[in-house]
């Protein structure tokens, strides 16, 4: 079950760049997407994405993945 479902995608420093919100799930495991091109659309400038996931259930959220965009300059 799922209730206020949210994916945030984050910059490096944990700037909110975008949120998608889902409706309720009444099953355990339910499917959720984001499309590729919202993804890639936000790398301008950005080095490093990150995906994360919250809901009532998961109020503190779980980084589901980092994406590396491209290089990083040390």
């Amino acid at each position: 079950m799922g209730k206020n479902r949210i994916v945030t995608i984050k910059d490096a420093q944990n700037n909110i760049l975008k949120e998608f919100k889902y409706t309720d799930a009444a099953t355990p495991v339910a499917a959720i997407s984001v499309p590729v091109k919202d993804i890639t659309g936000l790398k301008k400038g950005n080095i490093v994405l990150k995906l994360y996931y919250s809901s009532t259930e998961l109020p503190g959220g779980r980084m589901l993945a980092s994406i590396n965009t491209g290089r990083q300059t040390t």
